[in-house]
């Protein structure tokens, strides 16, 4: 009875490990894209501004 009971407990913090990384790669990825977005802005800026930038 000691070795099921063992064996559910190891099958259950496995599966909080995997959600645990599934979570956390959730979060990277939303953070990837924010970072992403705030690179096309800074890109459109730049090119819109181009001639100011450069003292012209």
């Amino acid at each position: 009875m000691n070795e099921e009971r063992d064996f559910n407990h190891l099958r259950t913090n496995q599966v909080q490990i995997s959600q645990g990384i599934a979570m956390g790669f959730d979060q990277i990825e939303r953070r990837l894209d924010h970072i992403r977005e705030q690179l096309i802005e800074m890109k459109a800026y730049l090119i819109q501004n181009q001639g100011t930038v450069r003292g012209e």
